[in-house]
Formats: structure tokens, sequence, C-alpha cells
């Protein structure tokens, strides 16, 4: 992207890729900090429908990545005050997303619920659910910036909901050994911080970018990219 194209859009606090390595370090250092408190503080038969939930909502988000991946491939920054209301909306994107993500964890439920979460069921559906749809926001979010190389902007936002999480579970496991409440302490960071960022920075980026692709292929080369990642978790993980 060149330098003045950088400038006009949308890059407050620019930065670079190793403002998100960095990042990525402290999310996945976040993620064993809690997931090696809560199996201490559990113990084994309280960390298991727990571990399970963790492993469950991760592969969602894994595969979900790949929305911010087509996100980043169709943004490009704009001149203050063009006109951009042709393109492809984030809002649309994350609305899309949102909604074939539910249709599809809720439609599916019946075969891999009881058999993943076993008597918990249905109790740690819900918040799989609520962290799926908050990552998406923060997915598309992530994807807009990343397009505008606001790559300072992508790392506090995965810093703040990796921060947000590791408070929320740690002040949970001070009160309480509920799996269903510390699995809430999980989801909901993805959804509080997702969208409190997409409000924001959608609305002082407004006018600053345009997402090109139409929605249509845009919603095809993000479908191809996240079956891509559920398969190769699959292939991971088991």
């Amino acid at each position: 992207m060149p330098n003045g194209a950088s400038r006009r859009g949308f890059a407050i606090g620019a930065g670079s890729a190793r403002d998100v390595l960095i990042a990525t370090a402290i999310a996945g250092g976040s993620g064993y900090v809690i997931t090696v408190t809560a199996g201490a503080a559990l113990g084994r038969e309280a960390y298991l429908p727990f571990a399970a939930f963790w492993s469950a909502l991760y592969f969602v988000v894994g595969a979900l990545a790949g929305v911010q991946h087509e996100t980043t491939r169709a943004s490009r920054p704009v001149s203050a005050g063009t006109r951009t209301h042709t393109g492809t909306r984030a809002r649309s994107i994350f609305l899309l997303t949102a909604a074939g993500t539910l249709v599809l964890l809720v439609t599916s439920a019946p075969v891999w619920v009881n058999r993943v979460f076993e008597e918990h069921g249905a109790a740690l559906l819900a918040p799989v659910l609520v962290g799926a749809v908050g990552y998406v926001a923060i997915a598309v979010t992530s994807g807009v910036l990343a397009g505008l190389g606001s790559w300072r902007l992508v790392a506090v936002v995965s810093i703040a909901d990796a921060l947000a999480r590791l408070t929320c579970v740690g002040i949970a496991l001070a009160f309480t050994r509920d799996v269903i409440i510390l699995a809430w302490c999980v989801a909901a960071p993805f959804g509080a911080v997702g969208l409190a960022v997409a409000w924001v920075i959608t609305r002082a980026a407004r006018g600053r970018y345009v997402i090109d692709a139409p929605l249509p292929r845009l919603a095809w080369n993000a479908t191809r990219t996240v079956v891509s990642g559920a398969a190769m978790g699959v292939l991971i993980t088991g």
C-alpha cells in the first residue's frame, strides 16, 4: 500500500506486523494462563467440561479467522469525502457471517452438543454462540484495520480481548468453580470487546475506507477459507 494512500486512509498508529506478533504472543500466553489456572482450581472432573468448551469455542474461532483474512484482502483506504456507498459495508459482512454461523451451529447442535459437552449440553452451547458472534465482529473490524495498514490497532483489539478474558476468568475463579459461569467469562469478552470496538472503529473510519469486493463474492471466498480452516482444525485436533 502506498504511503500516501495510507495517510489518506484510517492509519492512526499504523505500527507494523511486529505489533501484531507481540499481541499474538500476549493472547496466546493469556490463554495458556487461563487453562492452567482453571485446571488447577477446578480439579480433573470439573475441568474436563471446561476444557471441552474451550476447545469447541476456539475451534469455531479458528475457522472464522478466514473472515478476517478475506475482509483484509477486500479493504482499502480512500481519500476523505470519497463516495463509498457502492462498496460492500462491514456491517453487511458481520450480519451475514453472524447469521450463517448461528444457523450452522444451532442446526448441527443435536449431532455434537451432547457428545462434546455431555450433561452440560445446551448450557454450554449458549456461550459458544455468543462467543462466535462476538468473534465475527472482531474478525470483520480487524480485517478492515489490517486492510488499511493500521496494524497497531489490530494489535490493540487482540490484546484488549485477551486481557478482558483473563481478568473476567480470574475474578470468577476467586468466587466460584461453576463451569457454566466460567464458560460465560470466556465467551463474553468476544462479544463485549468485538461489538464495542466495531462500533467505535466503524464510526471513526466512516468515509475513509471501502470494501470493494461484491458481497456475494466476498461471502464465497470467506466460506471457502472458513471451511479450509475448519478442516485443518479437524485434522490437527481430531
